[in-house]
C-alpha cells in the first residue's frame, strides 16, 4: 500500500508539474508583496497625495487640480477615498488598491503570458521574472496609481485581443468603446496609449484587406473624439506650477537623440532595481522586442504599436518614457525575455535538457530569493526610502504639550499633515515652528526667541531633496544646545529632543 500511494503521488506530479510549479511561483509572487507591504512606511510622494484627501471632503476634488505639485487618475482617488472612508483613515488603507491590483495582476499575467508564449519553459521562466521583479513588488505597496496601471493595462490588452472587430461596423459600438476608454482613462491614464495602439490596428488591418467601409471609417473617427476631448480638458486643468514642475522633474524622460542611451540605462537598471544579479537578460528584451514586431498575431499587434504609441508621445513631450511612469509595460519587457526561450529545439534530448536546466534555475533562484541569498537587502531598501511612520510614532509617545515645542521644516510639512491625522497627534497649533527657508539667516531669525525652558522636538521624518536645510539646522542645533534624545535612520528620517542653551551663537 504505502508503494501504490506513492506511485500515485508520484504520477499525479508529473501528470500536473507544470501547474504545480506555476502555482508555487504565484505563491512566492504573493509573499513577496505581503513582505513588502510589511515592510513599507510612506514617504514624499505618498503623503503629499494623501494630503489631499486630508484637506478636501466628499469627492468632487477628485476631479480638480491636486495640491503639493501631484497628479493621480479622478477615479482612482474616489476608489481610495471610499476605502479610506470605509477604514477611517488608518495609513495602511490608503495603498489598499495597489496592494490588491498587484495581488491580482499575478494570476492576470499567467493568462497573459499564455497569450503571447507557447512553451511551458518560456510562460514558467516569464511568471518567474514577473513573481522576482523589485520594482513590481515595490510599487505594490506605494500609494499611487502605478500598480493599479500595470493590471488595467493587461485586462485591457487582453480584452481588445478578444474583441470582435466585426462590432466596428456599429455606431453605437464605437460610442461604447469611446465611452469606456474614457471611463478607463479617468482609472489608469496608460490605457490611451492601448486605445491609440487599437485605432492604428484597426485601421491599418482594413487598409490591407480593401475591407475597409464608410461605417467602419467613421467609427475610427467618431471613437478617439470623445476621450482626446476629456484627455484636453484634463490636460489644461493641471495648473501651471505643476505642468512646469513635472516636466521639469521628468525632462530626461522625454524621448530625444541626445537622451536615447541615457534613457535605455536608467530604464534597465530600474527593471533590475535590486536584483542587478539577473542585469545579463537585458539584451533579451530587445531581442524579444524585434521578434515580436514580426508576429503577426493580434494581441502583439496591439501591443507594439502602443508601445510605438507611448514612444511617440515622448519625443513629442506629452509622456515621460522613464522609471515608474512606463511601469506598466515592465510585464511586457519580461515576456520579451520570456519570447527567446520561446523557440522549440528540433531535436528532443536538447529540447529536454534546455527545458530542464532553466526550470531548475527557476526553482533553485526563487528559494535563494526567498531566503534573502539573492537580493539579501531587499527589504532594508524601504528603510532607504523612509521611516516616516517610525519616527512619528515615537513623536506621538513622547510630545507633552505643557512642555514640549515641534519644530519641522516647510518641505515636511505633508509629513506633519498625514501624521498629525493618520496617527492622531495630539499637538497643540501653537506648539509648533514651521521652517519656511532653509537657509542660515532664516533659522537664526526664526529661532531667535526660543523659550530655553522648552523642550523642542527637532521633526525630520524625511529630507527629500532639500538635504541642506536639515543640515543647517542640526548644525543650528549642535551649536546651541544639548540633544538628549535622537532617533537616526541613515540619511532619510531623523528625529531630536534638545534643550537649547540660554546663549545662543547664529550660525555663520
Amino acid at each position: 500500500m504505502p508503494v501504490y500511494g506513492l506511485n500515485l503521488v508520484f504520477d499525479f506530479l508529473k501528470k500536473y508539474k507544470y501547474h504545480i510549479l506555476i502555482f508555487i511561483i504565484m505563491t512566492f509572487a504573493f509573499i513577496f508583496r505581503i513582505e513588502a507591504l510589511k515592510a513599507k512606511e510612506s514617504w514624499w510622494d505618498e503623503v503629499a497625495l494623501a494630503c489631499n484627501f486630508i484637506e478636501n471632503k466628499g469627492f468632487m476634488w477628485a476631479f480638480k487640480p491636486l495640491k503639493y505639485f501631484q497628479i493621480a487618475p479622478p477615479l482612482f482617488l474616489i476608489l481610495t477615498k471610499l476605502i479610506n472612508l470605509i477604514f477611517n483613515g488608518v495609513e495602511s488603507s490608503y495603498r489598499i488598491i495597489p496592494f490588491l491590483a498587484s495581488i491580482i495582476s499575478i494570476p492576470v499575467f499567467y493568462i497573459l503570458s499564455t497569450k503571447f508564449l507557447i512553451q511551458k519553459r518560456a510562460i514558467i521562466f516569464a511568471n518567474f521574472l514577473y513573481a522576482t521583479n523589485f520594482a513590481l513588488i515595490r510599487w505594490s505597496t506605494e500609494f499611487k496609481q502605478y500598480s493599479s496601471d500595470v493590471l488595467i493595462f493587461m485586462l485591457v490588452l487582453l480584452w481588445l485581443n478578444n474583441f470582435n472587430l466585426k462590432k466596428l461596423e456599429h455606431i453605437k459600438e464605437g460610442i461604447k468603446i469611446a465611452i469606456i476608454f474614457t471611463a478607463l482613462f479617468f482609472i489608469s491614464q496608460s490605457v490611451i496609449f492601448l486605445f491609440f495602439g487599437f485605432i492604428v490596428y484597426v485601421f491599418l488591418l482594413n487598409v490591407d484587406n480593401y475591407k475597409i467601409t464608410y461605417k467602419t471609417l467613421l467609427n475610427l473617427c467618431l471613437i478617439p473624439v470623445i476621450p482626446l476631448i476629456c484627455i484636453v480638458l484634463y490636460k489644461n486643468s493641471i495648473p501651471y506650477p505643476t505642468d512646469i514642475f513635472m516636466h521639469y522633474w521628468w525632462k530626461d524622460g522625454f524621448i530625444t537623440i541626445g537622451t536615447v542611451l541615457y534613457i535605455v540605462k536608467e530604464n534597465l537598471n530600474f527593471f533590475f532595481y535590486n536584483i542587478k544579479c539577473l542585469m545579463f537578460l537585458a539584451p533579451l528584451i530587445f531581442i524579444g522586442f524585434f521578434i515580436s514586431v514580426f508576429n503577426k498575431d493580434k494581441i502583439y499587434k496591439l501591443l507594439i504599436f502602443s508601445i510605438f504609441g507611448v514612444i511617440t508621445a515622448s519625443i513629442f513631450r506629452f509622456y515621460p518614457y522613464l522609471h515608474r511612469l512606463i511601469l506598466f509595460l515592465f510585464p511586457f519587457f519580461i515576456i520579451f525575455i520570456a519570447k527567446v526561450f520561446d523557440l522549440k529545439i528540433q531535436n528532443k534530448i536538447l529540447n529536454k535538457i534546455f527545458s530542464f536546466c532553466l526550470i531548475a534555475f527557476v526553482i533553485i533562484f526563487l528559494f535563494l530569493y526567498s531566503g534573502q541569498f539573492i537580493c539579501k537587502n531587499r527589504t532594508g531598501e524601504f528603510n532607504k526610502i523612509s521611516k516616516a511612520r517610525t519616527v512619528s510614532l515615537t513623536l506621538k509617545e513622547q510630545f507633552d504639550n505643557n512642555t514640549d515645542i515641534l519644530i519641522y521644516p516647510r518641505y515636511n510639512k505633508t509629513f506633519y499633515i498625514f501624521y498629525k491625522n493618520c496617527l492622531k497627534l495630539d499637538i497643540k497649533k501653537e506648539n509648533t515652528i514651521e521652517l519656511l527657508f532653509f537657509d542660515k539667516n532664516a533659522i537664526n531669525n526664526a529661532l531667535k526667541n526660543i523659550n530655553t525652558d522648552k523642550n523642542y522636538w527637532i521633526y525630520i521624518p524625511s529630507y527629500y531633496t532639500k538635504p541642506s536645510g536639515g543640515k543647517n539646522l542640526l548644525n543650528y542645533v549642535k551649536n546651541n544646545g544639548i540633544i538628549f534624545y535622537e532617533i537616526k535612520f541613515n540619511a532619510t528620517s531623523h528625529l531630536y529632543k534638545v534643550k537649547f542653551f540660554k546663549k545662543r551663537n547664529n550660525l555663520t
